[in-house]
């Protein structure tokens, strides 16, 4: 009985042992290819995340990393139920777990890229811009391509006042339609053209319909309408914003 466990024990040790390689084969050879197969896997994984993201980059000084936002309601806020559970500050607390961060502030209810443009002074030391301007698309003077110009140009001034800023473009919060299409392609593209990264609203948008009002709710910025992200809109616009930061 012992010799049968023993030749067992000893054919499972032998069947452990890994392949004889075939006549032929140049091990070496095949061994680089498919380590080489496997960094051009990793890298392209790497190249898809970078094209994706913004690297969360603190100043090597030590100094708070200083993040803009920049932009209309949403971004102030309207309409979570308290202030702390807005997009804007949900964000910054999960950024603080990496750091020091100081908020900047250039954003007002109802703006248009035009007014952020004309009443704030633009920031300096930026590290990261949040920017949510394009859902008061029928205040924009000029249609989309006008709105685009504008946005293009206020993008620009960022980066020239603040040249290793990271910048992400939140899209318009409000359902797709021929009137809005046009403005979501404009932010897009005009995003990408300054290196920025564009966040699309869209699809949460349309997932449920309680990422919205409902309206009447008493909150701290007034009552509610049912078109501003609650709550859970609110949630759910952060989490995209930090899935496109690389920390």
């Amino acid at each position: 009985m012992l010799a049968v466990v023993t030749a067992v024990a000893v054919g499972l040790v032998i069947n452990r042992q890994p392949p004889a390689p075939e006549p032929g084969i140049d091990v070496a050879r095949a061994e680089a290819a498919n380590a080489a197969a496997v960094q051009a896997r990793v890298d392209r994984d790497r190249a898809v995340l970078e094209a994706a993201t913004v690297p969360l980059i603190f100043p090597a000084d030590g100094k708070p990393l200083r993040v803009l936002y920049s932009g209309d309601s949403n971004i102030a806020g309207f309409y979570s139920s308290t202030e702390d559970k807005a997009f804007r500050p949900l964000v910054t607390s999960e950024l603080l777990k990496s750091g020091a961060v100081e908020e900047v502030h250039t954003y007002k209810p109802g703006a248009t890229t035009m007014y952020i443009r004309d009443n704030f002074d633009m920031p300096k030391d930026i590290g990261l811009a949040v920017i949510s301007l394009g859902t008061n698309w029928s205040r924009e003077d000029g249609g989309a391509v006008a709105f685009g110009q504008r946005y293009d140009a206020y993008l620009s001034a960022i980066k020239a006042a603040n040249p290793s800023v990271q910048i992400l473009c939140l899209g318009i919060w409000a359902r797709t339609n021929s009137e809005t299409q046009p403005f979501i392609e404009e932010l897009s593209r005009t995003c990408d053209a300054n290196g920025g990264r564009f966040v699309d609203l869209q699809a949460l948008y349309v997932a449920a319909a309680n990422l919205s009002g409902p309206e009447g709710r008493d909150t701290w910025a007034g009552k509610s309408d049912a078109s501003h992200p609650n709550d859970y809109g609110h949630q759910a616009i952060a989490d995209e914003i930090l899935k496109r930061i690389r920390r």
